[in-house]
Parts: C-alpha cells; sequence; structure tokens
C-alpha cells in the first residue's frame, strides 16, 4: 500500500538547555515559559533532568531491537536531538536540523553528507523544502524577544541564501511552502502567522487570532485552506485549530479547544478530515480527527505520536511513536490494525528520556522510513527502515 507523507508537525520547538547562557534566564518566569513550549521529546529530556541525570555523564546503552535494528544509519552529525527531518520530492537528499545552529543535507543513495549549512545562533525548530525541491526553509528560536528570530531560504542546489526574512518577534516554530512555490508561511511564538513572498523578498500579510504560541501549520490538498494550531502546556491556553483563507487571510472557522496544546496538524488526502496530536506527556498523548465542514471532533485515538502519515487512499494512518513504536491505524473505527514495529523497553527506570524517537518522515518511494533520535543514549544518529504497509 503507497502512503503519501501529509505535511506533519515534525517542527519540534526546541530548548537549548546546553547552551551557556542559559544560566542566566529568570527560572520562574523565563525558563518555565521556554520548557513549556516544548514538544514531545523534549519532556523526555526534562524527565532526565528530574532523575538529576546529567548529559554529561557516562551512561550505560540500552539494547532494543527497536532502537538498534536499522537497516542502516547517518551518524556523527549531530550533537543534540533530530528535531526536523525532510525529504526533497526526488527523494536524493534527506535534510536533517537540530537544536544547535546546522542543518545537514545528506546525499540519501550515498549515505554521505554533502553540505552542512548554518542556521543561526539559536538552532533550527522547523524546516520546509518546496514542492519542486529547489528551496529550503528554516526558522528557529525561543519565546522571548532578543532570539533569534528570522527565517532563512536557501537555495538546495547551490546552498546560497537567497532570502533571510524578519518581521517575526519570537522564535520560529513551523514553516510550509505554498503548493505553487511561490509563497512560505510562518507560524510564530508571538501569536503570528506570516506569509512571504519568494519572488520579491516581501511580506504579503500577517494572520492574527491565536492568542498564544502558533506551533502547527497544514495546508489543504487542494491549497485553498490553512490550518494553524498551537499554544502552551498550561490551563488557560489557546489550543483552538483555525482555518484561514489562503487567498484573502480571512478566519474561516475556529474549532474548539482541546485540554492540551496541538504539536501535529495534517490534512486527510481527501481534505474533509484534518488531524491533530495533542498532549504534553508521551503517556498522555490524543490524536483528534475533525470534521472540517462542521468542525466537530468525530474520533480520537491514545497514542503518542511523533509523526502521522497518511494512506494514500485516506483510509489508514500511519503513527511513529517516540518509544519506536510504528502502528497502523483504521480511520473510521480508530483501531489498531497491527504494531509494524514494536516498541521500545527500557531497562531502567533511570533511562526514561534518554533514548527516544524525535522526528520521523517517510521517503518517497512509500517503503522507507527515517526517524530522528533524541536522548543521551542514542547516539544522536538518523535509522532508516524499511516498512511493509501490507495489512
Amino acid at each position: 500500500m503507497a502512503l503519501l507523507l501529509s505535511v506533519m508537525g515534525v517542527n519540534i520547538v526546541h530548548i537549548n538547555l546546553v547552551k551557556a547562557n542559559i544560566a542566566d534566564f529568570n527560572e520562574k518566569n523565563h525558563l518555565s515559559d521556554i520548557t513549556s513550549q516544548l514538544k514531545i521529546n523534549h519532556n523526555h529530556f526534562l524527565a532526565s533532568q528530574h532523575n538529576n541525570t546529567s548529559i554529561n555523564q557516562p551512561c550505560e546503552l540500552v539494547t532494543s531491537e527497536a532502537a538498534d535494528n536499522f537497516l542502516f544509519t547517518l551518524k556523527g552529525q549531530h550533537n543534540y536531538d533530530i528535531d526536523s527531518l525532510a525529504f526533497t520530492p526526488d527523494g536524493k537528499t534527506l535534510v536533517s536540523g537540530s537544536i544547535y545552529n546546522k542543518i545537514n543535507l545528506w546525499d540519501f543513495e550515498k549515505r554521505q553528507l554533502k553540505r552542512v549549512i548554518n542556521a543561526g545562533k539559536d538552532g533550527v525548530n522547523t524546516i520546509a523544502i518546496s514542492a519542486d525541491g529547489s528551496l529550503l526553509a528554516a526558522g528557529g528560536g525561543f519565546s522571548q524577544p532578543e532570539t533569534d528570530k528570522t527565517i532563512k531560504v536557501w537555495n538546495l542546489k547551490t546552498g546560497r541564501m537567497i532570502f533571510k526574512f524578519t518581521g517575526h518577534t519570537q522564535g520560529i516554530n513551523a514553516l510550509t511552502f505554498t503548493p505553487d512555490g511561490k509563497t512560505l508561511i510562518s507560524g510564530s511564538s508571538d501569536k503570528t502567522i506570516k506569509f512571504w513572498n519568494l519572488n520579491n523578498g516581501k511580506l504579503v500579510r500577517t494572520l492574527r487570532g491565536h492568542t498564544h504560541w502558533v506551533m502547527s501549520l497544514a495546508i489543504s490538498p487542494d491549497g485553498k485552506t490553512l490550518a494553524s494550531a498551537g499554544g502552551a502546556y498550561k490551563i488557560d491556553s489557546d489550543t483552538a485549530i483555525r482555518l484561514w483563507d489562503m487567498q484573502t487571510g480571512k478566519l474561516l472557522k475556529t474549532f474548539p479547544r482541546t485540554p492540551e496544546a496541538i504539536g501535529i496538524l495534517v490534512f486527510s488526502p481527501d481534505g474533509k478530515t484534518l488531524v491533530s496530536s495533542t498532549g504534553k506527556l508521551q503517556t498522555n498523548t490524543t490524536i483528534n480527527f475533525w470534521d472540517i465542514n462542521s468542525g466537530r471532533l468525530v474520533n480520537n485515538i491514545l497514542e503518542n505520536a511523533v509523526s502521522l502519515i497518511f494512506s494514500k487512499d485516506g483510509e489508514n494512518l500511519l503513527t511513529v511513536n517516540s518509544s519506536y513504536a510504528v502502528d497502523l491505524w483504521n480511520i473510521s473505527n480508530g483501531k489498531k490494525i497491527k504494531n509494524l514495529i514494536a516498541g521500545i523497553k527500557l531497562d531502567n527506570d533511570q533511562n526514561i528520556g534518554r533514548i527516544y524517537v524525535s522526528a520521523a518522515t517517510l521517503h518517497p518511494d512509500g517503503k522507507t522510513l527515517v526517524i530522528g533520535e533524541g536522548g543521551v543514549l542514542s547516539g544522536y544518529r538518523i535509522g532508516i527502515r524499511q516498512i511493509s504497509f501490507d495489512k
């Protein structure tokens, strides 16, 4: 069964705890705000801190088929959680980003690193590749005004930066290109969404309506509707999904709020259903299915997904779990069809938060799954597996 990778929120918001200036943050007012916008994988890291586990301490490796049985790995080039992964449409180049200030471009066929791009002082939260594979965009930063809130766009063939967009007042959490490649859309911790013209480099419009961080963006298959969502991990956070007219910027619809912040948004191939993933902890994550026309919640699955991938016919959903599990679900009834890869089983409680999947994407061939690892036990590898999706 061929799969289609829909726009997914692999765009992971980061916390750079290893930078020297983190000690300068006021713990009550600043650090709590930053940690509030962490997505699934970094809650693992905070759990390890709670257990007094230092990132610099030596540790035993966890033996697990899920964590070790890869077709091959790309490793040694990242020093922290791999939070962003994306393929060029031809599948020849894999792009990976981390919280450090570099983006790696891999020759996927040769399994070699071919180029390193400097992303900026506050790392990479999100990357996007244009539909024709010619442009790469990246953004990073924190939810503070003094952070690096620029959006950079490179020519993928030459590696030359062609645009540097400024206008957001806080960090960038989500990026997506329009299908025609003429516009780049950004979502920020400053609560706004901006449209950038890729012909002249100018700001087209700014959408306002969210009252908290914009964490996720998705464009409908017909290119007419933009979905946005986000929030923070506190009770009064704005977690409502909003639908916007792509041509006019008009707010079309606001869905009911969910109990937790939204980290992933994906449209079904037919455009009739929007799927969101919510939750602040891996054990407390829900995948919600929304009817686009009515804005009604029609189904949900309890699953801690790092990635959501629709089947081409839209009848099934593939989820990649932070604990390495890969499952196939029936959309109509919300039941699991089968487990494709078993999750990791940690040898002791101290290893919780020290090895996990932090990002995942599917190769255009529809059968090669690529995951990015996080946690000090992982080695921050990129692991590749062949997946069969036959029922």
